[in-house]
């Protein structure tokens, strides 16, 4: 397999691997709630209901929540030190209203907001967007990655960026998946997470991409 002989924002090879690049703070796949990273950062329920394991994207197991608000999954806070994240979450959507896949503080936040397709992100922030992005899916099959600087905050959709704003990273008090005051119905394939800002369409980034892609083809991008 060749590799990639360019960084930066110049143009990457298009060379794919199953390995996502190493450096990750917290690694979920497989519909199991053990922390693949090394770090040993495992999920547990937040009260005693899960989200059961099934057969789902491309043939794999995933974690698939039912919609009755009851599966959150809690992580230990792990990004104290960090000064930027960058979160990457593969998962198929069963046409809610809203939902939201990962909180990191305690804010009113959405992936997707129940008034039209507009998100209200608040991961990695110390308060919500209000309005952005300005569209999010609420079925199908979708790649969403969250980048978040000390000055920046872009989120991606399938390798097409939602706009970037203005805003200052931070870590957080928490990191809860699937939460329950946004009842989620679907399935959550992948969650990876580095402690630190990537940027989109860098060498990093194409390579984590292209992992996720070769691991889950059917993905509606190239």
């Amino acid at each position: 397999m060749r590799s990639p002989i360019v960084s930066g924002l110049e143009s990457v090879q298009e060379v794919y691997s199953t390995d996502y690049p190493s450096g990750m703070a917290l690694y979920l796949d497989n519909g199991s709630l053990l922390d693949k990273s090394g770090n040993d950062r495992n999920a547990t329920p937040l009260n005693t209901n899960s989200p059961a394991t099934a057969i789902g994207l491309d043939g794999k197991q995933v974690l698939r929540w039912n919609g009755t608000g009851t599966q959150e999954l809690q992580v230990s806070p792990f990004l104290q030190t960090a000064i930027g994240a960058t979160l990457y979450c593969v998962c198929s959507l069963n046409g809610d209203s809203n939902y939201n896949l990962a909180r990191t503080a305690n804010l009113d936040d959405y992936w997707k907001f129940v008034d039209g397709s507009i998100g209200y992100f608040g991961t990695f922030k110390s308060s919500r967007f209000e309005g952005y992005p300005s569209s999010m899916p609420n079925i199908g099959n979708h790649l969403i990655s969250i980048h978040a600087s000390d000055t920046t905050y872009e989120v991606v959709v399938d390798r097409i960026s939602k706009g970037v704003q203005p805003s200052s990273f931070l870590p957080g008090d928490r990191f809860r998946i699937g939460v329950n005051n946004r009842v989620f119905s679907g399935d959550i394939a992948l969650m990876l997470v580095y402690s630190e800002y990537i940027q989109p369409g860098t060498s990093k980034d194409v390579a984590v991409k292209n992992s996720i892609k070769s691991n889950y083809p059917s993905l509606p991008f190239s």
